[in-house]
């Protein structure tokens, strides 16, 4: 479904009736893979990567390959630390991955917050909500960031093709080409 279809072009304030079914299918899968690119845009310039995310309920195990001149980067995210590996050997744990990028990149990454915004779902700060009219999210705000998704799957559930975050000078934009669920 893209920007263009009727579905998505008509937004509101308000969720429509068609929301509510489809955040409960969405929110039914709590293992999950995504494969796609991001690409990273500021000042400072631009850093595309290759991205395999795989959510197995509360622990995130992310992919990243080609960013930052570092081959192969790694990040392991639970709700107490987060530990961060590169294919040249070099480790570090955190508290947080918002923390850990930041330090070691400069990019104040919302990982935590991404969990649900690349699933089409809004995390539990977010707020000036926009829905489209057949029920899949348009854009919200959340932590800073400005979240918009220029399109969607075909099919139900609809889970989002392409994502752009912004905040300041930063720009994110999220291109998914693949979907799974896992047991």
């Amino acid at each position: 479904m893209s920007l263009h279809s009727p579905e998505m072009r008509e937004t509101t304030d308000e969720p429509p009736a068609l929301w509510n079914q489809h955040e409960a299918s969405i929110e039914a899968i709590s293992n999950w893979t995504a494969k796609g690119h991001v690409l990273l845009q500021s000042k400072k310039g631009n850093e595309r990567a290759h991205i395999h995310w795989f959510q197995h309920q509360e622990e995130t195990h992310l992919s990243l390959i080609g960013p930052f001149g570092s081959g192969r980067v790694e990040l392991v995210i639970t709700p107490e630390r987060t530990h961060l590996s590169r294919s040249n050997g070099f480790k570090q744990d955190a508290r947080t991955p918002e923390a850990l990028l930041t330090q070691l990149q400069g990019w104040p990454i919302p990982v935590r917050p991404a969990k649900f915004w690349l699933r089409g779902l809004p995390d539990p700060d977010a707020y000036q909500k926009r829905w489209n009219s057949n029920g899949t999210l348009h854009s919200f705000e959340s932590h800073g960031w400005y979240i918009s998704y220029q399109n969607y799957t075909n099919h139900p559930p609809y889970h989002p093709k392409s994502i752009f975050f912004k905040r300041a000078e930063y720009s994110v934009t999220v291109s998914i080409y693949e979907w799974g669920s896992t047991p």
